[in-house]
């Protein structure tokens, strides 16, 4: 497609892409086009997403969700892994993600078609909404493995997790392409995607955590993983993207959130954003991400999301208006 790579979102902030908004005589190129579909996507999603939580029982709350987005959950729960940041976790719900995304898979040389692998974390289901629109919107075949449990603030509500948030997108049909197939297996997240820590610090009782992980899985039809160690948990993740993609490598890895098994026990700090070369690990254990990276896979990780806000030029803990269509 002739316009792939240039231009960026009209309207968009000036940091997210380069380029002018709008090609001569009003032309838009197919990425602005992907953008803007995108970005109007994630804001039907966060709409979507809203009724769903309110239908479940958990009403939105406007002290520490101002944006009524639905997707910031408790400050603890009993499928609650880690301490996480508010403001990042509020920053990660604002629509232009989407054309973030967008930007990013067409900069690594993602095209209609292509078949792209997502690493979900429940800690942040806006970014985990924003490679949903963006894959619709970019015509990818998108397939992913997502954590139920999450750290505090994201999508750690025991009868309304990550997986609820997707079935309910799922349902009400936002993915209309027929590409994005989402969630193919769910793990519990946590260490070595076995999430050990997360039953006795915030659970009432023992085991309070394990049976909300697994009842919530049971709501859905996806294979629950359960490896032994790291690098099963990176194993088993490789084996069910490539079967149900029907390609033993993706054309980019997406990872959102710091899970375990996606970042390994390596000494470095993976920078948030695209990596298009491969990284070691240093003598650890690999994650999910230097195994496909040393395999020549470009790598997009979406973390830190007040660098990765500030870089692009999205407003950090911003405000917007879900409702009137962003």
């Amino acid at each position: 497609m002739s316009g792939w790579g240039t231009g960026r979102l009209p309207g968009s902030p000036p940091g997210l892409a380069t380029g002018v908004p709008g090609a001569p005589g009003g032309f838009e190129t197919d990425v602005q086009v992907a953008e803007r579909r995108a970005v109007a996507l994630m804001a039907e999603g966060l709409r979507i997403i809203a009724r769903a939580r309110e239908a479940a029982g958990y009403p939105v709350d406007a002290a520490v969700d101002p944006n009524m987005t639905g997707l910031i959950g408790a400050e603890w729960s009993s499928i609650t892994t880690t301490l996480g940041d508010l403001q990042a976790k509020r920053t990660a719900t604002n629509p232009l993600w989407a054309a973030y995304v967008v930007r990013r898979m067409a900069e690594a040389g993602v095209r209609p078609g292509d078949v792209v692998w997502a690493a979900f974390s429940g800690s942040f289901p806006g970014f985990n909404l924003a490679v949903l629109a963006a894959a619709e919107a970019m015509g990818v075949e998108l397939y992913a493995v997502s954590s139920l449990s999450a750290s505090t603030w994201g999508a750690n509500l025991p009868g309304f997790t990550w997986i609820d948030m997707e079935a309910a997108l799922r349902e009400a049909g936002l993915f209309r392409g027929g590409t994005v197939r989402g969630t193919v297996a769910v793990t519990f997240g946590g260490d070595y995607d076995r999430g050990p820590e997360l039953f006795s610090v915030f659970a009432d009782e023992p085991g309070q955590g394990v049976a909300a992980l697994r009842a919530a899985a049971a709501r859905h039809p996806w294979p629950l993983l359960e490896p032994e160690d790291l690098d099963e948990a990176v194993e088993l993740r490789i084996k069910v993207l490539a079967e149900a993609g029907g390609r033993p490598l993706p054309a980019l890895l997406i990872n959102a959130g710091g899970g375990h098994a996606s970042l390994g026990d390596c000494y470095d700090v993976w920078p948030p954003g695209l990596t298009t070369g491969p990284r070691p690990c240093g003598g650890a254990t690999p994650g999910l991400m230097h195994v496909l990276s040393q395999r020549g896979v470009p790598v997009l990780h979406l973390l830190n999301a007040r660098a990765l806000a500030l870089a692009a030029g999205i407003p950090v803990d911003g405000r917007f208006d879900i409702e009137s269509g962003f």
